[in-house]
């Protein structure tokens, strides 16, 4: 039983290996493709790093660290509450960008 899992395994790994040359053939063949997926990358680390950022350091924002933590917690609430709708009505795109352009404000 355990030798048809291997060879199970070395299939999807052959074919994981020969999607990921694809994709990296995609990049040399469309460089838009790869200048996009590039800003991609630093907006959500940029966003990540803020996002840590805030959270570890509410002590330093607010003199009470735990009125800190309840801030962040509404918050997130409405921001999370706010996003269903607006990506109903603005679709995924377009919300990302306004939300971005609200986090840089």
């Amino acid at each position: 039983d355990f030798d048809k899992i291997a060879i199970a395994d070395i299939d999807k790994t052959k074919e994981r290996t020969q999607s990921f040359l694809k994709q990296i053939k995609d990049f040399c063949t469309y460089p838009m493709l790869l200048g996009e997926t590039i800003l991609l990358m630093f907006l959500w680390f940029v966003a990540g790093m803020s996002y840590f950022g805030f959270n570890f350091g509410w002590g330093s924002i607010f003199p009470d660290l735990y009125i800190g933590y309840l801030m962040a917690g509404l918050g997130e609430i409405i921001a999370y509450n706010g996003l269903t709708p607006l990506i109903a009505k603005l679709g995924r795109r377009r919300s990302i960008m306004l939300m971005f352009l609200g986090a840089a404000v």
